[in-house]
């Protein structure tokens, strides 16, 4: 019976292929989606030059005024990659996903974050345990130095703050439910607040502490 490439597992570490520092070189991952959600993570590695990027967003309709830049003999039109912000956790705890065909190991979280990614409308990601050669000294240090060109060029940025624990979901409806009240002005109708019991406040609250103690606040990059 025949067998689909993208099923094949290639023998062999995934290697890298090395950047052009001239052209301001970075990697972005490219997810395959409408997976289920036991189903393998599989993606390919993309080279992209930042130089392309000098973009200009649209805030009005909150997407990118594409261009088409001439490539060689062809023209391409900038993918759209999304920055993932989450924390790598242990490093010892590892889970394989299938990198352009390769076994590649990443950390649980990360492996968590990537199911809960690969089935929203971004395809295109940029995750720096991923797209950087972290074996690499000269390159990691090299691509550290373009966060920011990196971030500026990146459509915006996903947080990633781990699995749904401790009343999480609580925690956010709160937020939810905070950022839905309209501020009160002179004049206008006393704001009415849902009536709840004194334990539910408590344990919402005590939802949204955990939350807020999770390790991602906690980030350098975040601070």
């Amino acid at each position: 019976s025949d067998v689909c490439s993208s099923d094949l597992v290639k023998t062999g570490p995934y290697v890298y292929k090395p950047l052009d520092a001239t052209k301001n070189e970075t990697r972005i991952l490219v997810l395959e989606g409408k997976t289920k959600d036991d189903g393998p993570v599989k993606a390919q590695l993309q080279h992209i030059s930042l130089q392309d990027y000098a973009k200009s967003r649209d805030y009005d309709k909150l997407t990118y005024q594409l261009q088409h830049i001439p490539h060689e003999d062809m023209y391409w039109t900038k993918p759209q990659f999304t920055a993932l912000s989450y924390t790598w956790g242990d490093s010892t705890k590892t889970v394989n996903i299938t990198l352009d065909g390769h076994q590649f190991p990443v950390t649980e979280n990360l492996y968590a974050a990537l199911k809960n990614v690969r089935n929203l409308k971004s395809s295109y990601w940029w995750v720096d345990a991923i797209c950087i050669n972290q074996e690499d000294i000269l390159e990691r240090n090299s691509q550290v130095a373009m966060m920011t060109m990196i971030y500026k060029s990146s459509f915006g940025v996903h947080i990633w703050l781990g699995d749904e624990d401790e009343d999480s979901d609580l925690g956010m409806e709160l937020i939810e439910k905070i950022s839905a009240v309209k501020m009160a002005g002179p004049g206008d109708k006393e704001i009415l607040y849902p009536d709840c019991s004194m334990a539910e406040k408590v344990r919402h609250w005590q939802a949204l502490t955990r939350l807020l103690q999770r390790p991602w606040w906690e980030r350098v990059w975040v601070r």
